[in-house]
């Protein structure tokens, strides 16, 4: 897939809230857990609401707390991850927020450093250009560097 085709459609345009710009591509969301390993990942098509991702995700996290950021503040989803799976989503609100509270939302915030730092340690491993020919060779590039992430991360674990 070129980078011509890419930016063609709509599908694959994406927008940066905290840089405020657009981009064209696909975007990799991670569920990461305490110990900083990916537990279960999907990539989407930039245009791919987060909220929407979080319903395509199969959690098997009964009974766990799930950090997330601004975009995952979707009530609906909250409760329905509480009923069905006893997962507690707990995520970066606003001041105006129905749900708010200061000292849950200062640990919240710790908690989610630890998925930034995860987060950003997987993408700097990623090489610079990834060469794929179709969407699904490229997908599958992106399934091998998060196995080998995880794999160095058990092998650092266990020396240590």
């Amino acid at each position: 897939m070129t980078k011509s085709s890419i930016s063609g459609t709509k599908i694959y345009r994406g927008y940066i809230a905290s840089k405020r710009r657009y981009y064209y591509g696909l975007k990799l969301h991670i569920v990461v857990s305490d110990k900083k390993y990916t537990v279960e990942f999907e990539v989407t098509e930039a245009s791919k609401n987060d909220v929407t991702v979080l319903y395509l995700l199969s959690l098997n996290l009964e009974g766990k707390i799930l950090y997330g950021d601004r975009a995952y503040n979707d009530y609906f989803a909250e409760d329905a991850l509480r009923e069905c799976d006893n997962v507690k989503l707990e995520v970066i609100r606003k001041k105006n927020s129905k749900r708010f509270d200061y000292y849950k939302q200062k640990l919240v915030a710790y908690f989610r450093k630890t998925v930034e730092t995860a987060g950003s340690i997987l993408t700097t491993n990623f090489p610079r250009k990834i060469h794929a020919v179709t969407l699904d060779g490229f997908i599958r590039k992106i399934y091998y560097f998060v196995l080998s992430f995880n794999i160095n991360y058990l092998i650092k674990l266990t020396y240590n």
